[in-house]
Protein backbone atom coordinates (compact mmCIF):
# COMPACT_ATOMS: atom_id res chain seq x y z
CA UNK A 1 0.00 0.00 0.00
CA UNK A 2 2.99 2.33 0.50
CA UNK A 3 4.05 1.62 -2.83
CA UNK A 4 0.92 2.56 -3.92
CA UNK A 5 0.48 6.15 -2.42
CA UNK A 6 4.35 6.86 -3.34
CA UNK A 7 3.03 6.13 -6.95
CA UNK A 8 -0.35 8.71 -6.41
CA UNK A 9 1.96 11.74 -5.19
CA UNK A 10 4.67 10.71 -8.16
CA UNK A 11 1.98 11.00 -10.64
CA UNK A 12 0.62 13.97 -8.86
CA UNK A 13 4.05 15.94 -9.05
CA UNK A 14 4.27 14.99 -12.61
CA UNK A 15 1.34 16.95 -13.20
CA UNK A 16 1.87 20.18 -11.00
CA UNK A 17 5.48 19.98 -13.87
CA UNK A 18 2.92 19.99 -16.31
CA UNK A 19 4.87 16.59 -17.52
CA UNK A 20 3.43 13.67 -18.85
CA UNK A 21 3.23 10.55 -16.35
CA UNK A 22 4.51 7.53 -18.26
CA UNK A 23 5.83 4.57 -16.44
CA UNK A 24 9.55 5.23 -17.37
CA UNK A 25 9.29 8.83 -14.98
CA UNK A 26 7.20 7.44 -12.39
CA UNK A 27 10.01 4.63 -12.27
CA UNK A 28 12.41 7.16 -11.73
CA UNK A 29 11.00 9.08 -8.96
CA UNK A 30 9.57 6.07 -7.08
CA UNK A 31 11.72 3.04 -5.91
CA UNK A 32 10.30 -0.11 -6.83
CA UNK A 33 11.31 -2.89 -8.93
CA UNK A 34 9.64 -2.81 -12.86
CA UNK A 35 7.04 -5.86 -12.37
CA UNK A 36 5.87 -4.27 -8.57
CA UNK A 37 5.11 -1.11 -10.49
CA UNK A 38 2.99 -2.73 -12.96
CA UNK A 39 1.31 -4.90 -10.71
CA UNK A 40 1.03 -1.59 -8.59
CA UNK A 41 -0.51 0.29 -11.36
CA UNK A 42 -2.99 -2.37 -12.31
CA UNK A 43 -4.35 -2.23 -8.46
CA UNK A 44 -4.57 1.46 -8.67
CA UNK A 45 -6.95 1.15 -11.87
CA UNK A 46 -8.74 -1.04 -10.76
CA UNK A 47 -9.40 0.91 -7.34
CA UNK A 48 -10.29 3.79 -10.01
CA UNK A 49 -7.48 5.90 -8.45
CA UNK A 50 -5.86 6.29 -11.89
CA UNK A 51 -6.73 5.99 -15.85
CA UNK A 52 -4.18 3.57 -17.53
CA UNK A 53 -3.41 4.70 -21.58
CA UNK A 54 -1.47 3.24 -24.15
CA UNK A 55 1.90 5.97 -23.18
CA UNK A 56 0.74 7.46 -19.87
CA UNK A 57 -0.76 6.97 -16.85
CA UNK A 58 -3.83 10.07 -15.17
CA UNK A 59 -4.93 10.66 -11.91
CA UNK A 60 -8.55 10.36 -11.25
CA UNK A 61 -10.45 12.83 -8.82
CA UNK A 62 -10.51 10.75 -6.89
CA UNK A 63 -6.47 9.60 -7.40
CA UNK A 64 -5.75 13.21 -6.86
CA UNK A 65 -7.18 13.62 -3.52
CA UNK A 66 -6.02 10.18 -2.11
CA UNK A 67 -2.54 11.73 -3.52
CA UNK A 68 -2.83 14.83 -1.78
CA UNK A 69 -4.23 13.48 1.50
CA UNK A 70 -1.41 11.32 1.84
CA UNK A 71 0.91 14.14 1.21
CA UNK A 72 -0.70 16.17 3.30
CA UNK A 73 -0.47 13.55 6.59
CA UNK A 74 3.28 13.33 6.15
CA UNK A 75 4.23 16.99 5.40
CA UNK A 76 2.33 18.00 8.46
CA UNK A 77 3.77 15.45 11.12
CA UNK A 78 7.20 16.98 9.50
CA UNK A 79 5.87 20.78 10.12
CA UNK A 80 3.96 20.67 13.42
CA UNK A 81 6.72 21.72 15.74
CA UNK A 82 7.37 19.83 18.99
CA UNK A 83 5.83 21.46 22.49
CA UNK A 84 9.10 22.61 24.49
CA UNK A 85 9.38 22.12 28.21
CA UNK A 86 11.28 24.02 30.49
CA UNK A 87 13.11 21.56 32.64
CA UNK A 88 14.47 22.87 35.92
CA UNK A 89 12.74 26.88 35.57
CA UNK A 90 12.79 28.89 37.72
CA UNK A 91 9.32 29.20 39.93
CA UNK A 92 8.42 32.26 41.36
CA UNK A 93 5.79 32.33 44.13
CA UNK A 94 2.82 34.51 42.99
CA UNK A 95 2.22 37.01 45.63
CA UNK A 96 -1.59 37.27 46.91
CA UNK A 97 -3.34 40.49 47.45
CA UNK A 98 -5.92 41.00 50.22
CA UNK A 99 -8.96 42.22 49.20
Amino acid sequence: MLLDTRILRAIARLSRASKVATVPEIELRVAAEPEELRSALVRLARSSLVVRRVDEVRLTMFGLAVAVASGADQAGAKARPKARVRVNAPTKPKKLRAA
